[in-house]
């Protein structure tokens, strides 16, 4: 790796590194009857180390450790004898070792690692046939989590909504049924852009429906609209500047499946 170095001029390094993990997953399931199932989990994830291609300082010159997650769930699924409901809900704890991520001075920045972290929440889905034509569903989750060592310690990592759920209703229309409609509302909470929490993007909301039609099974006609409240958020963002989310748009496209 070239490095251009103050007073230096240009310096040749080199380096080398070796990861390995051991990454085993096992799971157990418990079917009391045909309409419920309840199951436990527990795993391991591994995201290997390496080395900074940018070469942007001597941080590049030392390699980050490889980050390993232990997640354990607690999950139980369950619908109604005519498959007109069904609900699950998933616990899940995720303990994360060495948690990878950008440090330095924006434009300078380099992977490395910046301590352990632990996440914890629920997750849940509920599906519901109101009529043969018509359905309702209600999805989401709740989320903790937080740094347990390291410099950010106490304080939540970046892109960690607290919580979040999504709404919607779908319908068919017509002898055929060649119509159909969707409706879904998406409700986002707040959530952090760096690891020191003072970069926040508060809770929005996201409204998108959709107006199809089937003439046969290969072809398909909808009119769109996506952000029907054109709900202004941020999706990136660091000192003064963002990237903001999609506007309201509102369209027609069609497909042709062979």
């Amino acid at each position: 790796m070239i490095i251009l170095e103050k007073g230096k001029g240009e310096s040749n390094y080199n380096n080398n590194a070796v990861f390995n993990a051991f990454i085993p997953r096992a799971s157990i399931a418990w079917l009391p009857n045909e309409q419920n199932r309840i199951w436990f989990g527990v795993g391991r994830g591994f995201k290997p180390g390496g080395f900074n291609k940018e070469g942007v300082d001597k941080l590049a010159l030392t390699s980050y450790k490889s980050e390993i997650a232990t997640e354990m769930e607690l999950g139980w699924k369950w619908h109604s004898v005519n498959d007109n409901h069904m609900a699950e809900i998933t616990l899940y704890q995720i303990d994360s070792k060495d948690v990878q991520g950008y440090v330095g001075v924006i434009g300078y920045q380099a992977l490395s690692n910046m301590g352990d972290s632990r996440s914890r929440g629920i997750e849940y889905l509920w599906k519901s046939k109101l009529t043969p034509n018509h359905s309702i569903s209600l999805g989401g989750m709740f989320n903790q989590s937080e740094f347990t060592s390291g410099e950010h310690k106490n304080k939540r990592p970046a892109y960690t909504p607290s919580y979040s759920s999504l709404i919607s209703w779908e319908g068919l229309y017509g002898k055929e049924q060649k119509w159909s409609s969707r409706i879904a509302v998406r409700f986002n909470g707040p959530f952090y852009f760096n690891e020191q929490n003072n970069l926040e993007q508060g809770h929005y909301t996201v409204v998108d429906a959709s107006i199809s039609w089937h003439p046969t099974k290969q072809y398909e006609l909808s009119i769109y609209a996506k952000n029907i409240g054109d709900a202004l958020y941020r999706t990136y963002a660091f000192g003064n500047k963002a990237q903001l989310g999609n506007p309201r748009e509102i369209g027609v496209q069609g497909s042709i499946n062979f």
